[in-house]
């Protein structure tokens, strides 16, 4: 914006003669207004950072698209305590699976899922040997299965194996002459999105 001196205009008034500028020609704008420059710099300033942005949304997206789909059970998970007729009860996801099959004397429970990809079983046993969870697990590594977690206590065992490409994971309370246990499987491939659900199911098993 350049100032450019006024053009002087004369008159006379009372006898007196005078001079007077006229300031509406005053200002010229030899250059694009100020505020179409401020509206530049905005948008400019705008766009720049709407790309930043775009940059964090599609990390992102890269980010949560590298978990697989199928390692994430239903959220409708539809816990309620089951229990059997040898009085052992457990958290279980009815959610997830459905009713399969139940012994004749109801000790032992069985569900599977809808694809057939998980099962959950709830039975109980007689401990017929009077083993302790540490004789137990002795006598289980002895078999084919190894164990790869094992975790004894003075009343329990939970341990877990994997085989087939599916995770076994187990858990028996020792109460009162009675073996009471919670087996679930589910495909390895899975095993993040399964691991606070099988906490759950473990934690809630009763007797102890």
């Amino acid at each position: 914006m350049i100032f450019r001196p006024p053009p002087a205009m004369t008159g006379v008034h009372g006898g007196r003669s005078f001079s007077c500028y006229d300031f509406s020609s005053a200002l010229s704008f030899t250059e694009p207004d100020a505020l179409g420059m401020l509206a530049g710099t905005v948008i400019a300033r705008l766009s720049s950072r709407v790309m930043a942005l775009q940059r964090v949304f599609l990390a992102l997206f890269l980010l949560t698209g590298a978990w697989p789909a199928t390692a994430q059970p239903s959220r409708n998970l539809g816990w309620s305590e089951l229990a059997n007729r040898r009085g052992a009860t457990v958290d279980f996801p009815g959610g997830l699976f459905t009713r399969e099959a139940a012994d004749e004397d109801g000790s032992k429970l069985s569900f599977s899922s809808a694809d057939r990809a998980s099962r959950f079983e709830l039975f109980s046993i007689e401990n017929i040997r009077r083993e302790t969870p540490t004789q137990f697990a002795r006598r289980a590594e002895s078999g084919r299965e190894r164990l790869s977690y094992k975790r004894i206590a003075g009343n329990f065992i939970a341990a877990s194996t994997i085989k087939n490409g599916r995770i076994l994971y187990r858990r028996c309370n020792f109460s009162r002459g009675m073996i009471h246990c919670v087996d679930v499987r589910y495909p390895a491939a899975e095993k993040r999105a399964w691991d606070e659900i099988v906490t759950r199911i473990s934690l809630s098993l009763r007797p102890r």
